[in-house]
């Protein structure tokens, strides 16, 4: 049986991204990473979420989740998520707390939602998920 892949799909802007400069990272995706497909399908598993990161809101800003103490090995280190992303939208819909996060991750897990927007240090990244053959 083949297995399926998720190909992600990583746009770059740098600096501090406007409303509409943040969606339209999504349409044009400069880096490619391939993620497993049942690695992916984990993401709509509360508990393995639970123990591949802690998910907080964000401290610095008024929205947006961050991602800390990300385990070596875990679905979100296969998806090339980095200790200290702030996930800000979820298929252009705001991410301001854990259930929210939990959403996005849920239903990218199901392939619901095929783009987040994340702030790495100083750059804000789309990140797009599409199925692979």
């Amino acid at each position: 049986m083949t297995k399926m892949l998720w190909v992600v799909s990583f746009a770059i802007l740098f600096g501090t991204a406007a409303a509409g400069a943040s969606e339209d990272l999504c349409q044009k995706p400069k880096i490619t990473v391939s993620v497993d497909s049942t690695d992916i399908s984990k993401l709509s598993e509360a508990n393995e979420l639970m123990v591949s990161a802690k998910l907080c809101p964000d401290q610095k800003a008024s929205s947006g989740c961050s991602i800390e103490n990300i385990v070596p090995g875990s679905v979100l280190e296969s998806m090339d998520l980095r200790n200290g992303d702030v996930v800000l939208k979820s298929n252009r819909a705001g991410v301001t707390d854990v259930m929210d996060l939990m959403r996005a991750f849920n239903d990218i897990g199901k392939g619901k939602v095929d783009c987040i927007v994340l702030k790495r240090q100083d750059k804000v990244l789309a990140i797009r998920y599409r199925r692979s053959h």
